[in-house]
This record gives C-alpha cells, structure tokens and sequence, in this order.
C-alpha cells in the first residue's frame, strides 16, 4: 500500500492508485483535521486528489510536499476554497 493512516495524519508513498480510494474515504470521514503528507509521493490517482479537495474545503489541513514540481502539487496548491456570494 501506497498510504499509511493516522488519528491525525495521511502518509501517502510512491504511486497511490484509485484503489486506495474507498480506505481513504472512509478515514476521512473519521478524522477531520488532518496533515497529509505527500513528500515521498510520486504521482497520485485524480480521484484521490479530489477527495482530498472536498475534503480540505470542509476541515482544516496542512499538506507536506516535496520540492519537486508534480501535477498533484500544483493541483492542490493551486486549490483556492472560494464562496460565491449569490445575494
């Protein structure tokens, strides 16, 4: 497996495939203030990197990158969590 759960931490390692998806879900659920660390993350599936946006959008997290440039960073870095105000 590509992730390691916590209380209070997603580890996430390598490739992280859709298969993790329903584990991940299911934590998330559970535990809502979370650090998800992808610093040793590879490349990671866009269904995981949208419910990790869902879920940031709701809970407070705090991402741990790499210094390497990826598709998943700029994608959940780039992520702004904007209301629309349709008064």
């Amino acid at each position: 497996m590509a992730m390691t759960l916590s209380d209070d931490k997603v580890i996430f390692e390598k490739k992280v495939y859709e298969n993790e998806l329903e584990a991940l879900k299911k934590h998330l659920a559970e535990h809502h203030k979370l650090t998800i660390d992808a610093s040793a993350c590879d490349d990671m599936h866009g269904a995981i990197i949208q419910l990790i946006l869902a879920h940031h959008s709701v809970y407070e997290s705090e991402f741990i990158f790499n210094e390497k440039n990826s598709t998943f960073k700029m994608a959940i870095e780039g992520f702004r969590n904007v209301e629309n105000d349709c008064n």
